[in-house]
């Protein structure tokens, strides 16, 4: 009994969203097809420069996505190293202090804070980058 009726559960939430999925995909379709049609009637030359501009585009635009979705999880893993330097030196500041690390304390912080820097001037120049190709 709970099988058959984990079984129907699962399949009705499978044919849901796969049916709105299909049909989206069905609409978008026919509309694309609809669009390239009524653009090659009224001028075909520039529905195939657009034909042959769009995937361009899209190449170039994909590639910046990849880039910046990179650029930002390097970004955040850097932070939160930094900021996992800055929680544990804190947390142990009497053990930092009175064996008299402060200054390596110190610099490891400053080379994590560096390296957060750094990845997070990347993910500007990427966000920039992918900005710039849609524009």
């Amino acid at each position: 009994g709970a099988l058959a009726t984990s079984v129907l559960e699962s399949t009705t939430v499978i044919g849901a969203g796969l049916g709105d999925d299909f049909a989206q995909t069905l609409q978008r379709l026919v509309a694309f097809l609809a669009g390239v049609g009524l653009s090659m009637y009224i001028s075909w030359k520039l529905t195939l420069v657009v034909l042959v501009g769009v995937p361009i585009l899209g190449a170039l635009v994909g590639f910046a996505n990849k880039a910046y979705a990179r650029a930002t999880k390097d970004s955040s893993k850097h932070g939160e190293e930094a900021s996992s330097t800055a929680m544990e030196l804190i947390a142990a500041i009497r053990t930092v202090v009175s064996l008299g690390h402060e200054p390596r304390a110190l610099s490891t912080y400053q080379d994590a804070s560096q390296s957060a820097a750094t990845a997070g001037i990347m993910q500007g120049k990427a966000r920039a980058m992918l900005e710039g190709s849609m524009a």
